[in-house]
This record gives C-alpha cells, sequence and structure tokens, in this order.
C-alpha cells in the first residue's frame, strides 16, 4: 500500500491470507486516510497493491500500486484505488484518457477566464488539482501547445471577433480580450496575425 502527496510511505503488510485480502486491507486504508486528514488536513491519495504470496512478488505488487497513484496523480483524486481497478484495461490508455479530461477540463477553465490580466499557469493548475511543473508538462503533451501559446490562441481569437463585429476601441478590446497594455497587446496580435488590429479590422 503507498500513499502519495508531499511525500510517499509504504506500508507492507504481512500474514493476511489471499482469500481475505481486500476484506483486511482497504478498511486499514481507509482508516489510515481518515485519521491522516483529521490530524493533519492532508488529503492522501492511497495506491493498493496486489497480495504477494512469495517475497519475490513484492515488487510486483508495489509496481502495480504506483502505477494506481501514477493514474491518479493525473486527475488529481485524493482516493483509495487498488490495481484490480485497471484489470482489464490499458494503463496506458486509463492514464492518457484521464490526461486528456484534465487538459478539457483547464481548457474550460481557461476559456471562461481569459478575460482576467492575472489568469496564469498557478491557477489554472490549481483549478485542476495539480501542481504547476505537472500541469506544465501534461498540458503541453496533450494540447500539443505551451499553456501560454494557448491562452494567447484563446486571447487572440476572441480580439478578432471584437474587432470585426464590434465597433469597440482597440484600447478596449485589449482589456476584454484579457491583455493589460495596449501596446504589448498590439505586438502580440501583429505576431500571431501579421497584421496590426486596425489593419485586421
Amino acid at each position: 500500500m503507498l500513499s502519495q502527496g508531499a511525500e510517499r510511505h509504504i506500508i507492507l503488510l504481512k500474514n493476511i491470507s489471499p482469500a481475505t485480502y481486500d476484506e483486511a486491507v482497504y478498511p486499514l486504508a481507509q482508516a489510515i486516510k481518515f485519521e491522516v486528514e483529521r490530524n493533519t488536513g492532508c488529503y492522501p491519495a492511497i495506491g493498493i497493491g496486489p497480495a504477494a504470496d512469495h517475497l519475490t512478488e513484492i515488487i510486483h505488487s508495489y509496481t502495480s500500486a504506483a502505477r494506481v497513484l501514477r493514474c491518479m496523480a493525473v486527475t488529481g483524486e485524493k482516493n483509495i484505488l487498488t490495481s484490480a481497478d485497471f484489470v482489464g484495461s490499458d494503463t496506458d490508455s486509463v492514464m492518457r484518457t484521464k490526461r486528456n479530461s484534465v487538459i478539457q477540463k483547464a481548457k474550460r477553465f481557461i476559456d471562461a477566464n481569459y478575460m482576467r490580466p492575472d489568469l496564469s499557469l498557478n491557477s489554472v493548475a490549481s483549478s485542476v488539482n495539480m501542481s504547476p511543473n505537472h500541469f506544465s508538462t501534461v498540458f503541453s503533451q496533450e494540447a500539443g501547445k505551451t499553456f501560454i501559446e494557448y491562452l494567447t490562441c484563446v486571447r487572440i481569437d476572441k480580439a478578432k471577433k471584437l474587432l470585426l463585429k464590434s465597433d469597440m476601441k482597440c484600447s478596449d478590446i485589449t482589456f476584454e480580450a484579457g491583455f493589460s497594455d495596449p501596446h504589448y497587446f498590439s505586438f502580440i496580435f501583429k505576431k500571431n496575425t501579421g497584421l496590426s488590429p486596425r489593419e485586421y479590422r
């Protein structure tokens, strides 16, 4: 059994019959999770590996539990899962699906908050319960562009629509699209479209 957070702890349980393994281990994991949350305010994720009949099988149990934790880390889940939850499925495929789900959630958050000048990698990562570094890596892999590149595209697309479908001043569009400086907005807009905002309009 593994728990993941700021620290990782490994718990080995001996002299448990394989027949009663699930009945013994899962309640213990629940008790540990409850006590940790009650006494520390931390919310651990716990992965449970399969029973090991021999010492040589312990590494397999450990690897299985670690794989479960990696899957939970992608989604930010703070739960108790066993390797049996992934039986019959391609773990890599499960992780890709979960990563995609997280990134889609992040994109929806960006689409709803792009107009905030203070929108950052940290705030978006926090919205999907991931560390900024991990989120940055996963986002680039799944979205095919960096967080900044994606956010800039969203803001430029919004600016394009406002330039063509409204009579707002360019300075007002700057702030409506999430930029905090008109000169910087013009520079980024031309860099991405080849035209200044006025020329595009």
